[in-house]
């Protein structure tokens, strides 16, 4: 269990860009270290990267 400078039990916490891997990391250890907690995670789904591959490559 790590010590944190305030305590954070019984409050809630907005954690912004939740479903990434900093912020879906600091959710999970919030949840593991801090009892009575409320976590509100935010995130975009507009800025999802696609990759895409060129079956019509030229340069072979």
């Amino acid at each position: 269990m790590v010590e944190y400078n305030i305590n954070l039990e019984g409050k809630t916490i907005l954690v912004t860009g939740a479903a990434g891997f900093i912020g879906s990391n600091l959710v999970k250890r919030l949840f593991h270290d801090v009892q009575n907690i409320k976590v509100i995670g935010v995130d975009s789904t507009q800025t999802i990267m696609m990759s895409t591959s060129n079956t019509n490559d030229s340069r072979k």
